[in-house]
């Protein structure tokens, strides 16, 4: 059966000629019939990634799975409807187009007919498909870890200059209860500046809790205000120190708290009032993956906020070994005040995805 299903030419001209060149003798999970589909898919749709492959030295189950993973998505995504201008973002470098057909693949897969970029009424959200009698819409987006801590690590930077700027033979420590960008940095470091030593933390309703105390030698940073979140926190610190005087502050804020409701807001212009609608978020390069966005998300469902996001679809992807594949794991957050609930069909089906990494085998 595997000498019959030789993959495209430049991957060898026989099964096992590919599997001894391109897999160092380790053949792949995948059967020889589906690893052509996927590399003739590659060459046909995407080959300027086809072309990087087949030029780059680098050989290995490592490079090779990963490969198949991206061309069976090109294979089940190139007949939908509207797929044209994804895949030329994609040939042009654009990252998101790809999460937008993973998730198109995976619509397919769970047996819908997805489209891509039509309207709905004046609006254009990524992805529309039918369940039964019912137009459901979906956006995909796919926030870059870069871009988040850079924007909230530069901030924080500059809260904890504004407030060193003003105080004199301290240690302060402050946490943001608030997005950074929001903090009106003059207030914040006036009111903190003109406060008085305290051995418990000071509350700004809704903006800050900070801790004040008296300078000490060494400076130490060492947190002591609680964050009240299971996910990723940032810090930064600054400090002045001349002998036994000096000054050292330190600012953390959670990233993800006020990041979701902000995230949330600028993508509800994309949907219907009228049909259930979907956000889908590729967590792979944000800090803390799918853990992160979970809580922060979840608590931005109220009966008067959000309402017409239906539901929120987390996913993440991996290559795990023994044997090596890539894996994805999927959370579906059920929005409960949701104007227009999802179908029960869709529910069903976005159940069965993956939601744990499978245990490897050979794991202790």
């Amino acid at each position: 059966m595997s000498e019959s299903v030789a993959p495209p030419a430049p991957f060898g001209p026989s099964w096992d000629t590919f599997v001894d060149e391109w897999c160092l003798g380790v053949p792949p999970v995948t059967p020889p019939d589906t690893c052509a589909r996927a590399f003739q898919a590659l060459l046909e749709y995407w080959p300027e990634r086809a072309q990087a492959l087949i030029s780059a030295p680098t050989r290995g189950l490592g490079v090779v799975v990963g490969a198949i993973d991206i061309g069976l998505i090109l294979a089940d995504t190139a007949h939908l409807v509207g797929v044209e201008p994804v895949l030329s973002r994609l040939r042009a470098g654009e990252g998101s187009s790809f999460s937008e057909l993973t998730v198109a693949a995976t619509l397919s897969r769970l047996g819908f007919s997805p489209e891509l970029g039509v309207g709905a009424g004046v609006k254009v959200p990524d992805l529309a498909f039918t369940v039964g009698v019912t137009s459901v819409y979906a956006e995909v987006i796919a926030p870059d870890r870069a871009e988040i801590i850079k924007a909230v690590t530069d901030k924080i930077n500059e809260i904890a200059s504004s407030i060193l700027a003003v105080s004199s033979r301290a240690s302060v420590e402050v946490f943001l209860d608030c997005e950074p960008d929001t903090v009106d940095m003059a207030t914040l470091s006036k009111t903190i500046g003109d406060s008085p030593f305290a051995e418990h933390p000071q509350e700004i309703p809704s903006i800050a809790r900070f801790l004040k105390r008296l300078f000490s030698s060494p400076p130490v940073v060492s947190p002591s205000i609680a964050s009240g979140t299971s996910g990723t926190v940032l810090g930064a610190a600054r400090s002045i120190v001349n002998g036994a005087n000096g000054v050292l502050v330190s600012v953390r804020v959670a990233v993800f708290d006020g990041r979701a409701k902000r995230l949330l807001a600028g993508e509800l212009h994309h949907f219907s009032k009228t049909s259930p609608n979907v956000l889908v978020i590729n967590t792979g390069n944000v800090p803390g993956g799918v853990k992160d966005w979970l809580l922060s998300l979840t608590r931005c469902f109220q009966p008067a906020q959000n309402t017409r996001i239906s539901a929120i679809v987390l996913y993440q992807t991996g290559v795990l070994v023994n044997p090596i594949h890539v894996h994805r794991v999927w959370h579906v957050l059920i929005n409960p005040h949701a104007a227009n609930p999802l179908p029960e069909r869709l529910l069903e089906a976005l159940t069965t995805l993956p939601g744990e990494w499978p245990i490897q085998q050979g794991a202790a």
